[in-house]
């Protein structure tokens, strides 16, 4: 061989990928320099023993000699440890490290190792076996197979890293398709769906196509009993139940039931399968069948069953991924159902407001016409003109409560206080109310211009009075009221007291005592203290507090 053309085949050797094409290289190209009747070339382990190996000049029956039955492609072929060459005849064979084969068949005359390593690391072995007509190899023939050696190193060594590289580039795509997977799943949490199993059916669908599941079934915990799991999902079989024989099951019972108590996955076994995929209900027979639980700190919501026909142990479900891919759905399945249950909150909160609303305003309006047409009534004979004016009096107060009801419908202030301040308003509604039921009333306030309250705060002292101003006409059998509004240095403070029959606030007031109960919840909503003073025969007098810094936080909110 020119030398020229064994320097160009020892470059070729760095174009080479893979190490089972690098190690025949070698083989053949050590073998053709030196002559030699068999060449080994091999990568090794950690422990200095062959990994990967390559035989040249060997026949068929030799290599048939050779290989370990017990290991297919493997042959029953030592290794030479050690990281120092060796060029060995006669009597230095005998020694056992040298026994390369088993039997010492086929039989060696001579012989010569090179290790292969790379920044004084051991990656593998070329030992050539008995030069063609020659009695040893020379000193010539070991510098020329360390040469292909030290090239060997830096291709093994560059097809490690292009395995890395490749490794590295398959799990980049695998978390690619698991990132895909994972915001599939974020997107049906922001989807809007308004039905449970729109959202579980979603979810399923979507991990079974991005994981190659062929079976899926989810059991959803119930809302009424929490101890029952219904299944509102399958696919891949023809069962009209679950998988298991049922629609649906209590928890801590079969197979769904007791990963629902315990939170521990439950992977079914050989056996347990093989009854399955007997039944014949299956699209394909599955390999692997895991029941897996869902579960938030709100609990197991619900259980999840996958089964894949696997083709290897390599390819069973990724059981941490898939965790984690349930964790998600718990999430998704716990926040569709605080946002009903918030929903469920809000109707009954709009439907106390209205009623508070409607009691407060609507209704102590209607009651104070009434008072006002009856006592037109009575003047019907008497003074007609009288009469009449309270008659146009009463329409006009119907056309605002009129005004009133659509404002609570759109959670508005009532209209007559759009165009007042607080003591305006409440002013008039004094004067309303001496007007329409004859008893003296008094209104103080020590301010007359007040602004940067709240909207909420506005409204609310003015129903509260209103409220208070009405249980005075039903109640207090009164002849003088006094109203008093002032500022305080923390907040404000509405005060309304008469010097009516009295009652004890400990024994008289009744559960069912709508008017006191709605001014109550009316200060605590705003954070305010409310407070009731009366005795037998000594009048009432109710008095609300509101601090300031609600108002003042309203206003910066609005900011």
């Amino acid at each position: 061989m020119r030398m020229e053309d064994f320097f160009r085949d020892c470059l070729n050797l760095l174009s080479e990928v893979t190490i089972l094409s690098i190690l025949n290289k070698v083989a053949g190209l050590a073998s053709a320099t030196c002559n030699a009747t068999y060449c080994i070339a091999g990568t090794v382990t950690d422990e200095d023993q062959f990994d990967t190996m390559v035989l040249y000049g060997f026949t068929q029956v030799e290599q048939e000699i050779l290989c370990a039955p017990e290991l297919p492609g493997k042959y029953r072929i030592n290794n030479i440890r050690g990281s120092s060459p060796a060029n060995l005849t006669g009597n230095m064979l005998n020694s056992e490290e040298y026994q390369i084969f088993p039997d010492n068949k086929p039989a060696i005359s001579n012989l010569l190792f090179i290790p292969i390593s790379f920044n004084r690391k051991k990656l593998g072995s070329i030992i050539l076996v008995n030069r063609i007509g020659g009695s040893h190899f020379d000193a010539f023939d070991e510098k020329l197979v360390t040469f292909i050696a030290d090239y060997a190193a830096i291709s093994i060594n560059n097809s490690t890293v292009y395995s890395m590289i490749a490794e590295h580039e398959r799990e980049l795509a695998r978390r690619n398709e698991d990132l895909a997977l994972l915001n599939e799943v974020a997107r049906i949490s922001i989807s809007g769906h308004d039905e449970q199993e729109k959202i579980v059916e979603e979810s399923m669908l979507q991990v079974m196509e991005y994981l190659d599941i062929e079976l899926g079934e989810f059991f959803i915990r119930d809302d009424e009993d929490p101890s029952e799991y219904k299944l509102i999902f399958k696919r891949g079989h023809s069962y009209a139940t679950s998988l298991f024989g049922f629609s649906s099951v209590n928890l801590g019972k079969g197979i769904v039931g007791k990963v629902a108590m315990t939170r521990r996955n439950y992977i079914l076994n050989e056996n347990e399968v093989n009854i399955i995929n007997q039944k014949g209900a299956l699209a394909v027979d599955m390999n692997h069948i895991v029941v897996m639980p869902l579960f938030t700190s709100d609990g197991v919501v619900g259980v999840v069953c996958y089964g894949t026909k696997t083709v290897d142990e390599a390819e069973k479900l990724n059981l941490l991924f898939l965790s984690s891919i349930n964790s998600w759905i718990a999430t998704i399945i716990q926040d569709y159902r605080l946002k009903r249950e918030s929903k469920r909150v809000a109707i009954l909160e709009e439907r106390q407001r209205i009623g508070m609303d409607l009691h407060d305003g609507v209704i102590q309006s209607i009651y104070g016409v009434g008072l006002t047409l009856e006592h037109a009534r009575l003047l019907t004979k008497t003074d007609p003109e009288e009469s009449g004016e309270r008659i146009q009096e009463s329409i006009k107060a119907l056309n605002g409560t009129i005004q009133d009801i659509r404002s609570y419908i759109m959670n508005l202030k009532p209209a007559r206080l759009t165009n007042e301040n607080l003591v305006q308003s409440l002013r008039r509604l004094t004067n309303d109310f001496s007007s329409n039921t004859l008893v003296v009333t008094t209104f103080e306030s020590d301010i007359e211009n007040i602004d940067g309250l709240s909207s909420e705060m506005v409204n609310t002292f003015y129903l509260i009075c209103k409220e208070a101003l009405a249980n005075v006409t039903k109640h207090a059998r009164a002849t003088e009221v006094t109203v008093s509004f002032k500022e305080k240095e923390h907040g404000y403070e509405l005060e309304v007291s008469d010097n009516g029959v009295g009652f004890n606030p400990v024994h008289d007031r009744r559960s069912s005592s709508h008017g006191i109960n709605n001014i109550l919840a009316r200060a605590k909503g705003l954070r305010g203290n409310f407070d009731i003073q009366s005795a037998v025969g000594k009048g009432t007098m109710l008095t609300v507090f509101l601090p300031k810094n609600h108002s003042e936080q309203q206003e910066q909110a609005g900011k």
